[in-house]
C-alpha cells in the first residue's frame, strides 16, 4: 500500500536526517570545529592589515572607521620592525599612543582605534619607515590633528 503511511515514513526520514545534520552543525560550532571567518561578519569587516616589508609599511596611509582593528605584520625576512605612535612614551596610558616593540619576522601586533583623528607612526628600528592612520568619526569625517582628543570625541 503506497498511501499515507509511505508518505509519513518519508517525512519522518527527512525530519530525522535534518535533525542529525542540525545536531552535527551545533556540535561543530560549540567545539570550534567550524569557523565563521570569511562569512562577512562585522568583526572581520573592521580589521585592516598593514604589512612591514621592504623597509616600508604597506599601505603606509590608511583611513578607517572608529572601532577598527589594525594588524601590523612583519614580513621582512631577517629584520625586526615596530609600529610606534609618534609621541609614544614608556608608561603612557594614552589610548592614541601605542608601541608594538620590535617584532621579528612573521610576528604581528594589533591596536583598535576607538578615537577619531590622525595618528602618525614609525618604526623604532628604522625611523625613516613612517605611516599614518586616519580614523573617521561617526559622521564619516577625519578630524584635523589639532582636534584629536583622548576622551573619545
Amino acid at each position: 500500500m503506497n498511501g499515507p503511511r509511505t508518505h509519513r515514513r518519508s517525512i519522518v526520514r527527512r525530519t530525522v536526517a535534518g535533525a542529525v545534520v542540525l545536531a552535527a552543525v551545533v556540535a561543530a560550532l560549540a567545539g570550534g570545529a567550524v569557523s565563521l571567518a570569511g562569512c562577512g561578519t562585522p568583526a572581520e569587516a573592521n580589521t585592516v592589515t598593514v604589512v612591514m616589508k621592504g623597509l616600508r609599511f604597506e599601505p603606509s596611509d590608511i583611513t578607517i572607521d572608529q572601532g577598527t582593528k589594525v594588524i601590523w605584520i612583519n614580513k621582512d625576512e631577517g629584520t625586526a620592525h615596530s609600529s610606534t605612535a609618534e609621541g609614544w612614551e614608556e608608561g603612557t596610558t594614552d589610548p592614541t599612543k601605542w608601541n608594538s616593540m620590535p617584532m621579528n619576522p612573521d610576528e604581528s601586533f594589533e591596536h583598535v582605534f576607538d578615537i577619531a583623528g590622525t595618528f602618525d607612526y614609525f618604526c623604532m628600528v628604522h625611523p625613516y619607515m613612517k605611516g599614518v592612520v586616519k580614523v573617521r568619526d561617526s559622521s564619516g569625517t577625519v578630524p584635523p590633528p589639532e582636534t584629536t582628543t583622548t576622551s573619545g570625541g
